[in-house]
């Protein structure tokens, strides 16, 4: 059985890509070494016109001298730094399975040099990984049908204390035009709009399912993703109102993270500050001010404190001395 050797130029290449950057540079020697234990000797002359070659090829392939030394190296597409957050969003996305974030991880890491590789520091999994298979497929599925303004068939489920699908609408299909696809907290939404309702809503990407793209396209209507969003907290979409409240002084970076740096501070002194917030009134948006219960007091709107004043004497009333 013949062995195969890879060209002159694919060894040379996989040489630079698996052991040099900047900071490790390959001589001319060593690239001739690594041709010849792969099977495939060349000289001086051979290496300088394949290295010429790729690099016409728009190959990043760098001479370098310095300290009195010289060599190449490929600049590789990311930093250590840049791979380690590319691949923590992986591993921290609940949006994607196992095999497919293992998938993604092992891509990131074939485009560092080993030696970089080998300096990672141990990435953190998110326990709560979807159990859904081929959600990159599906987003994949989607993309072309958000540009052509087609209209996309599924079904779309919630996981029932069994951990069944159970479908919603009787298991009828959805019908609708996707018009972006956004990512919170770790999931994807795809942003649909319904001609029956005429509005604009959130699905979660890994709840959708027998997706089936239409060849039939809408006209399009006007969208606005960030005015879209502003009438969304956390994907959960409602009215958008002005919310004002008092909040202790130690929120102040709580408050900027979740809701940005332009929010209105009306007043502020050693204890408290008051914001008004322009956001979606939505069940998240309660359970959010619900962990600070002790450190905000909510002023306006009047239907929100209505809303936290049934939240408490529902609470009483479930935990009240028998």
């Amino acid at each position: 059985m013949k062995t195969y050797i890879p060209s002159l130029d694919a060894l040379i290449y996989q040489a630079l890509s698996r052991h040099s950057d900047p900071h490790h540079l390959m001589s001319m020697t060593e690239l001739r070494a690594s041709c010849d234990l792969a099977g495939h000797p060349a000289d001086r002359r051979t290496v300088y016109k394949s290295i010429a070659m790729m690099k016409e090829a728009g190959i990043p392939i760098l001479f370098v001298r310095k300290n009195g030394q010289q060599g190449y190296y490929l600049k590789h597409p990311f930093s250590n730094a840049e791979a380690l957050f590319l691949m923590n969003a992986c591993e921290e996305s609940s949006a994607l399975s196992l095999n497919e974030t293992d998938e993604l991880v092992s891509k990131i890491s074939q485009l560092l040099p080993e030696k970089k590789i080998s300096q990672l520091p141990p990435l953190s999994r998110n326990p709560a990984k979807t159990q859904q298979r081929d959600i990159l497929k599906e987003a994949e599925k989607l993309l072309p049908a958000i540009a052509q303004y087609r209209y996309v068939e599924f079904r779309y489920f919630d996981i029932t204390v069994s951990k069944k699908k159970k479908y919603r609408r009787e298991n009828q299909k959805y019908r609708l035009v996707p018009y972006a696809l956004v990512s919170d907290s770790g999931r994807y939404y795809v942003v649909f709009y319904s001609d029956k309702h005429q509005s604009f809503a959130n699905y979660r990407l890994d709840k959708m399912d027998t997706i089936v793209i239409s060849d039939e396209s809408s006209e399009g209507v006007p969208f606005s993703l960030a005015d879209h969003l502003r009438t969304s907290f956390h994907m959960y979409h409602g009215s958008a109102q002005t919310v004002t409240a008092v909040f202790d002084a130690s929120m102040s970076s709580i408050v900027f993270d979740q809701f940005g740096e332009d929010i209105l501070i009306s007043k502020a002194d050693e204890h408290t500050f008051t914001a008004s917030i322009r956001t979606a009134v939505t069940p998240t948006l309660v359970s959010w001010f619900l962990q600070f219960y002790d450190k905000v007091t909510i002023k306006r709107p009047k239907s929100l404190i209505e809303e936290y004043q049934k939240i408490a004497h529902c609470i009483l009333n479930t935990y009240k001395d028998e």
